[in-house]
């Protein structure tokens, strides 16, 4: 175990004992206890009053403690964050690979991106990899996603962009759709993170998953300020990254299979340029290689609105 992974491993379990260490109920039950004494006899001069302060002392005495490892957490916190972001800043990620997934975390990441989209608003999903589901059984990698499975989330958008750097895999990725879909799908193939072919200010939900987890913090950063320019106000930015609070996280990080992030680096630069956090999950799995895997949920401010009030019927399914 490295320097930093002992230290991610020293504060979380500072985290987790702290909660544990309050005295605060049980001193309160016994100056109960004296009070209910001190109000029937209140005419005995014998120092019951100054027990009872001295019960109280020790509650105060415990929150301190408590406040003082509070700021031990955070300098342990400050102390990753800039060492993390100073080593790990310019590193190249030796490897892109999977994050895993369950039935239950599907099931959780599906409604979460599908209540985000609708008819009335584009869509748009970055995809990273292509696989051929059929390689996938083959190969015993049920337990991973494709851009494809994320599609049927994103279904209602209308209509939904696919964008990466190889427009022919695109194309792969939606064959599975019947043509008809196939032919509303925009495919935009984006050189050295260049989003500006895009329409802007107009998507209602942009997902990009399994990305910036092997990203520098600089090309985060960079994704994040195209995303918020293409995002119309209320609209929401569906993302993975790699939560380095994670000891298992921090040590794919420290080995080059994914980037130093935490959530704490992300909502601070999100905060910097200008989305609005609605929640961050880590939800965990079994695989080898990551025991959990979380994502955030940001908007750019403002409300979604939008002059249109149906769109074209049809089924989507599978050929």
């Amino acid at each position: 175990m490295t320097a930093l992974q002992n230290l991610i491993k020293y504060k979380n379990e500072l985290i987790s004992t702290k909660s544990k260490l309050s005295l605060h109920d049980q001193i309160l039950d016994k100056i109960n206890l004296l009070s209910r004494i001190e109000e029937d006899y209140k005419n005995q001069t014998f120092g019951l009053l100054q027990q009872i302060e001295n019960f109280t002392k020790i509650i105060d005495i415990n929150n301190q403690i408590s406040n003082d490892i509070n700021s031990i957490i955070s300098d342990i916190e400050s102390y990753l964050d800039n060492t993390a972001i100073e080593q790990f800043k310019n590193c190249q990620i030796k490897s892109n690979s999977l994050l895993p997934t369950n039935p239950e975390l599907e099931l959780l990441i599906n409604s979460r991106i599908s209540r985000y989209s609708e008819f009335r608003y584009p869509g748009l999903q970055m995809c990273k990899y292509i696989f051929d589901e059929k390689w996938l059984q083959d190969a015993g990698l049920q337990t991973f996603s494709t851009p494809s499975d994320r599609i049927h989330s994103m279904l209602a958008c209308d209509p939904l962009y696919l964008v990466g750097e190889n427009s022919t895999a695109l194309r792969e990725t939606i064959k599975i759709f019947p043509e008809q879909y196939q032919r509303r799908v925009g495919i935009y193939e984006i050189k050295n993170q260049d989003f500006s072919i895009l329409p802007q200010n107009q998507f209602g939900i942009i997902l990009c998953w399994d990305i910036l987890n092997y990203c520098t913090l600089d090309k985060i950063e960079h994704y994040f300020k195209e995303f918020i320019k293409l995002l119309r106000p209320g609209g929401v930015l569906f993302f993975s990254y790699n939560n380095c609070d994670i000891e298992k996280s921090a040590e794919n990080a420290e080995n080059l299979l994914a980037s130093w992030t935490s959530v704490r680096i992300i909502k601070k630069l999100i905060s910097n340029i200008g989305f609005e956090i609605i929640s961050f999950s880590d939800y965990p799995c079994n695989d080898y290689l990551n025991t959990s895997v979380s994502w955030g949920e940001i908007k750019k401010p403002g409300e979604l609105s939008t002059v249109k009030r149906s769109q074209a019927q049809g089924l989507v399914g599978r050929k």
